[in-house]
This record gives structure tokens, C-alpha cells and sequence, in this order.
């Protein structure tokens, strides 16, 4: 029997409250994984000073990253590289310099809108694509610095002809993720009409249709409504007889999300089985432990994260993976604090993200409240603190509870 078709026996009562709209965790994971080929993981936080690289041509970035790498440094080369890419003045300054912008510029510049979370931008970035007018790009180029010499395209004042560029997939798939992302359901389900108006074939395509059910998953508003349209979605897919991982993972976790647990187990198990696919994928765990998280069930996600990486319980057969996703773990550490397990929660913190180095802001968040629930105000200042000097953007809710507890120690 391969590793895949094996059984996943879920233990511990599990809340099944169908059609409650729980939050959906926040989901920032490690850097090699892409869910449903769209979107980049969130990286952590760098944890080096800052690098003043305006100063740098690009020449002697480049040859920096590279220096950084060969000594080991990945911290500091992701420094540097995030510092060139954070903003759009890339693909700005191309386009203030003459160059002739195509459809990879732009989506290039949607997705690092669509990283930074800016959904106002990636519409924007679209429609100029789309229309081919440039009023978002003329107002952004406007307040830019001025232009240096060696960045201007060979011929300058003979600036590149018009020429008209048109959305391909990878646009609307960009679009569709940063609306589904946020739980857009109608302006994700406008674009996908859109989409197949312009390209009839995309009506068969996986991954727009993962993140059709992905926006249903991601709604502030989940109720019955929601579950049968994921139901309905998913069938249709299925009826494509054309098999893939990416439908099967937002299936997942639409059906959990949306409040059928035992849908989104039955799809799960049923990969191999029931699908034909061959494989999970690190996301395919993902989701499945962002389900459990959702119902609050802590043994089932404790035994999910033995099965998947530690090879069972006592490790009777190689694990699956050598490493989970940073959002896999923070949905284990989070099943845990909720269950009182702070020790844990901070095995996890130490043995599997901080380790690593990928233990980033909301890793730091569990982590406070973690000592706050043991009443070690003490450590949870400092681990705070240590926050706020690496920059991690801090939520109100922790904010809040930490001038809770700092002022009940006052009136100790």
C-alpha cells in the first residue's frame, strides 16, 4: 500500500457546528510554496538591519545577493533582494526610462500589489493593462525620484512605440487570487466570466477554479449558501473528468471552512482513492489542518502533523515530507494554546519554526499569548519587545492584551 492510499485515522471529539462563520486563519507560510500557482509565500520578517541600497547600482546588488548566499546568509541576501522588489519602482522605473512594458511586467507589478495586500492596486494595475491607459502608472512614476542616468534605456528621447498588450491567463488568475483572497465572491466569479469570454478554454481550467471555491472558503459571511455553491463547484470540476491537486485542496478547505467537516475529510481521504491523484502536497496539509484548526480539533491535528512529518506515532514508516509550511505549524501551535498544551506550543515555536528561521510575526503573536495564558508577563514583554525592535506588524488585539497584563502587574 503506497504512503498516500494509507488511511488517516482523526482522534478526539470534533465540534461539528455546520454553517458557523469561524475566522479563517491567517495564512503566511514558507517561501518554496505556491498555492494554486499564483500567489508567492509571504517570507518572514527579516531579522537583519536594514540595507540602504539606493546606493547600490544594480551590478553590486546583484554580485551582494550572491556574496550572502555563498557565506550562508539567507537571511541577509532575502534582506537585500525584499528591498529591491518591496515596491514596484522596478517596473516603474522601466517604464519612466522608455522601455515597452509587457504582460509579464504587469504581472510581475500585480503580484507584488497582490503580496503586500494592496487589492486596490492589483485592480488598478489590471485595468491598465487591460484598457492599455496608464493614468495609475503615470501617478506613480510622478512622485518617484529622479531618474538616474544609467537607468534609461539606450534611446531615450526616441520613446517605444505604442503597443497594445493584452491580459493573458497568469493576469486573470493574479486578479481572481487577490479577490478570492479576501473573500470576494462576486468580483471573483465577474472575472472568471471575464476570463473565459477572453479565453473560451480557461472554462476547464484548475485553477480558476480553485480559487472560485477558495473565495467562498475566504467569505466574512460563510453560511449554507456558500457550502452548496463550493458542493456545486466541485462537482462541476469533477465532471471534467481532468483530476487535480489544486481543486481538490481549495475543495478542502471550502467545505471545512464553510462548516462541512466531514466533506472536507471525505475529500481528503479520498486523494488517491476516489480522484486519482496521486500525491498530497505540502497545501493539501495544509488545508486540512487549517480545517481542523477551524473546529478546534487538536488530536486530529496532532495526529495529521505525526502522519504527514514525523513517519506515525512512533515512527513506523518515513514521513511524507521533511518539512512542513510555516501556516501548517502556526495551525498546530494555535489548536494547542487553544487546548492549554503550552509546552507544546513552545516546541514547536523552538524545535520547528524558530530552528528554521521561519518563525515570523503571527509565529511571535501565539508565542506572547502563550505566556500570557501561563501568567509569565516577564517573558511575554520581552518576546514583545523583540517585536516591535524587528519591526513585526503588530494586531490590536495583542496590543490590547498586553497593556492588560502590564497594567494588572502595576497593581500587584
Amino acid at each position: 500500500m503506497s504512503n498516500t492510499s494509507r488511511f488517516l485515522g482523526f482522534k478526539g471529539k470534533v465540534n461539528r457546528s455546520p454553517f458557523v462563520a469561524t475566522p479563517a486563519p491567517v495564512l503566511s507560510d514558507l517561501p518554496t510554496a505556491t498555492p494554486h500557482a499564483v500567489r508567492p509565500r509571504k517570507r518572514p520578517s527579516s531579522q537583519v538591519a536594514y540595507i540602504d541600497w539606493e546606493r547600490l547600482d544594480g551590478h553590486t546588488l546583484v554580485s551582494g545577493i550572491q556574496d550572502q548566499l555563498l557565506w550562508g546568509e539567507q537571511r541577509k541576501a532575502w534582506a537585500m533582494y525584499k528591498q529591491l522588489s518591496t515596491a514596484e519602482l522596478v517596473v516603474l522605473n522601466m517604464k519612466r526610462a522608455g522601455y515597452a512594458l509587457d504582460v509579464r511586467d504587469y504581472n510581475n507589478l500585480m503580484l507584488i500589489y497582490h503580496r503586500n495586500d494592496d487589492l486596490r492596486s492589483v485592480v488598478e494595475a489590471f485595468e491598465s493593462l487591460s484598457t492599455n491607459s496608464y493614468p495609475l502608472l503615470r501617478s506613480k512614476v510622478s512622485v518617484l525620484p529622479p531618474l538616474r542616468l544609467s537607468m534609461a534605456a539606450p534611446s531615450v528621447t526616441a520613446r517605444a512605440p505604442f503597443r497594445r498588450v493584452v491580459p493573458n491567463l497568469r493576469s486573470f488568475h493574479i486578479l481572481m487570487s487577490a479577490y478570492a483572497s479576501t473573500g470576494r465572491v462576486l468580483e471573483t466569479t465577474s472575472t472568471f466570466k471575464e476570463l473565459t469570454a477572453l479565453h473560451p478554454t480557461a472554462a476547464v481550467d484548475p485553477t480558476a477554479y480553485a480559487l472560485l471555491i477558495s473565495a467562498y472558503g475566504n467569505s466574512s459571511r460563510r453560511g449554507p449558501q456558500d457550502l452548496e455553491s463550493v458542493k456545486s463547484l466541485f462537482e462541476t470540476y469533477n465532471n471534467f473528468k481532468k483530476p487535480d491537486r489544486r481543486v481538490l485542496d481549495a475543495a478542502v478547505r471550502g467545505l471545512g471552512f464553510c462548516g462541512d467537516f466531514d466533506a472536507a475529510k471525505r475529500v481528503f481521504e479520498g486523494y488517491e482513492s476516489v480522484y486519482g491523484v496521486l500525491e498530497y502536497g505540502l497545501e493539501s496539509v495544509d488545508s486540512m489542518m487549517a480545517v481542523l484548526q477551524v473546529f478546534g480539533d487538536c488530536a486530529g491535528g496532532e495526529a495529521l502533523y505525526s502522519r504527514f512529518f514525523e513517519g506515525g506515532p512512533v515512527g513506523e514508516y518515513a514521513p511524507f515530507f521533511d518539512m512542513p509550511l510555516g501556516s501548517t505549524v502556526k495551525s498546530l501551535m494555535r489548536l494547542n494554546l487553544s487546548a492549554g498544551n503550552s509546552r507544546r506550543v513552545k516546541d514547536l515555536f523552538e524545535n520547528t519554526l524558530k530552528a528554521t528561521q521561519l518563525a515570523d510575526g503571527e509565529a511571535h503573536e501565539i508565542m506572547v499569548n502563550c505566556y500570557l495564558n501561563d501568567g509569565n508577563i516577564e517573558a511575554a514583554q520581552q518576546l514583545f519587545d523583540f517585536m516591535q525592535v524587528r519591526g513585526y506588524r503588530i494586531g490590536q488585539e495583542l496590543l490590547d492584551m498586553m497593556e492588560t497584563a502590564t497594567e494588572s502587574v502595576k497593581f500587584q
